[in-house]
């Protein structure tokens, strides 16, 4: 799992996307170097619903966080945002010793999606989050371990959650599990 092995108290601009095939990109192009490697974590479920994060060797920092795919999506229970510790701003940095095998991760895992109130929720830790950092247009939410427990998109405009919407929508109409 992706460990974070510090938070920098400052501001990370950024850029989302919304799109009808790839629901959300949010990009931070001031923690990429433009000149190292980028290395990429993709965390999959068993409905094939697919996020991937994006990290700068050189930086150890998020240069993008992608909800590439959604097949299967529930309703955010009401109270979900309650289990959520106090917001701080900051911009983490990734323990890269420890976090990634090769290039490219891809971790099958237990993540159950959520949306409402304009935000998508993607949950994977089994334990509580500790910290929630709000990094633009994402929120992570970290652990005891400083693990990465989970993504919150939020933020979005009328129009772009709209968007969203049709192409989940869509996508859940035509989704095949793993292996079905």
């Amino acid at each position: 799992m992706l460990k974070i092995k510090e938070i920098l108290h400052q501001q990370a601009p950024n850029t989302r996307e919304v799109d009808f095939y790839v629901p959300v990109k949010v990009e931070f192009p001031e923690n990429d170097d433009g000149k190292s490697e980028l290395l990429h974590y993709r965390l999959m479920n068993t409905d094939a619903s697919f996020l991937e994060l994006s990290v700068n060797v050189a930086t150890g920092k998020f240069t993008s966080i992608t909800l590439v795919s959604v097949n299967a999506i529930e309703n955010a229970p009401c109270t979900i945002e309650d289990a959520f510790p106090p917001m701080e701003t900051g911009n983490p940095i990734v323990d890269m010793e420890t976090s990634f095998e090769k290039p490219v991760t891809t971790a099958h895992m237990d993540i159950s999606l959520y949306w409402g109130n304009r935000c998508i929720y993607a949950l994977w830790g089994q334990e509580r989050a500790m910290r929630q950092i709000a990094l633009g247009g994402v929120r992570l939410l970290i652990d005891a371990q400083n693990d990465l427990a989970g993504v919150v998109f939020h933020g979005f405009s009328e129009a772009e959650w709209e968007e969203v919407g049709a192409g989940v929508l869509c996508a859940m109409q035509n989704a095949q599990p793993v292996g079905g």
